[in-house]
């Protein structure tokens, strides 16, 4: 334990970021999600050989980990609007390291730039949605902060793969996805065998195998052959997982509409937004 929390420091010392705010423009990709998690890597030498699903996502913009200091800007204005008890509540998992580790984290100011470890999956949603309506102006909205599913996460993955690109993905820390994690044995594939994102909105009170949320990636904790194959609980925070976001643009969509409805449009009823006036 004391050797995992000194290298979660050590780590925190040495990744260099520089990129606060930034956003990865990501193109359209048609890919297969098993091939690049690693699922059949030695056998299938060429992506056009597997047997597996396939994915298609558009164009996409991905942002780098959300930084310490992007966090704090978020409890500060928490602070501001909510009681103390649920301000604390969002605040990084304080038993993820041991606590004299965690007071010198949230203390010290030096690791701002740095990646926010230790936040729970529910309070990383919470910032999705603190940044949808901070820079939504008025009862419009017009785009959505959320989390990527695997799809995206692997999508942006392959391509800074497959053009030798400088990205903080699957090194240092691991990320939350949107996805929830199931074993059963339900296929999620569509009829034309494409690959669909899963997604349960799980409440507080369910039990907790109902609440499991993907992880994709490796990190100074595990290197993982399969890079989406792994889960944590939707109220607990990882010392080596952080998160991204992914800004969607809304357009208009009829909700009278039978469900499934896009997940952007779940997340908005989710988080009391249903009623904001989506542009056509």
């Amino acid at each position: 334990m004391k050797k995992s929390c000194a290298v979660f420091i050590s780590i925190l010392f040495v990744l260099s970021l520089n990129a606060q705010d930034q956003f990865y423009k990501i193109p359209a990709k048609e890919f297969y999600p098993g091939y690049v998690r690693g699922e059949g890597m030695h056998t299938f030498h060429s992506v056009n050989a597997f047997p597996g699903p396939k994915a298609k996502t558009p164009s996409l913009e991905l942002s780098c980990f959300i930084t310490l200091r992007e966090y704090r800007e978020f409890l500060a204005m928490a602070k501001k609007d909510s009681s103390r008890a649920v301000w604390k509540a969002l605040f990084p998992d304080s038993t993820m390291c041991l606590l004299q580790v965690y007071n010198r984290y949230m203390g010290n100011s030096a690791y701002d730039p740095y990646p926010v470890v230790g936040v729970s999956w529910r309070n990383a949603l919470n910032y999705c949605r603190w940044r949808t309506i901070n820079e939504n102006k008025g009862d419009t909205i017009k785009f959505i902060y959320r989390l990527p599913t695997e799809t995206e996460w692997l999508s942006a993955y392959d391509h800074f793969e497959s053009i030798a690109g400088s990205t903080d993905m699957s090194f240092d820390y691991a990320d939350w996805l949107l996805n929830s994690y199931d074993e059963s044995a339900y296929d999620f594939t569509d009829s034309l065998n494409n690959y669909e994102d899963y997604s349960y909105w799980a409440r507080i009170s369910e039990p907790f195998v109902m609440r499991r949320k993907k992880i994709a990636g490796s990190s100074f904790r595990f290197s993982r052959g399969d890079l989406a194959h792994n889960y944590g609980y939707d109220t607990e925070g990882y010392r080596d997982v952080g998160f991204r976001m992914v800004k969607v643009p809304l357009v208009w969509f009829d909700k009278t509409r039978r469900r499934p409805w896009p997940i952007e449009y779940d997340l908005l009823e989710l988080w009391g937004l249903d009623k904001k006036i989506i542009v056509k």
